[in-house]
């Protein structure tokens, strides 16, 4: 991830990502300021960073 502005598709990525995490704390009932929530915060981040630095994935809006 740079320092620039996200463009419409990694913001697309990151705001559905963010969704689906939340969603998936409030199914399973746990704590955004758990140890467990922030771990799968941080690995949420990892993983949408690993997508959009990886040359060989190109994220195109719809």
């Amino acid at each position: 991830m740079s320092s620039e502005i996200a463009g419409p598709e990694e913001t697309l990525l990151r705001l559905d990502s963010l969704e689906v995490t939340s969603q998936f704390f409030k199914e399973n009932k746990i704590e955004e300021q758990s140890k467990t929530g922030q771990q799968m915060s941080e690995l949420q981040d990892r993983i949408i960073n690993r997508i959009l630095s990886d040359s060989r994935i190109q994220i195109v809006a719809k």
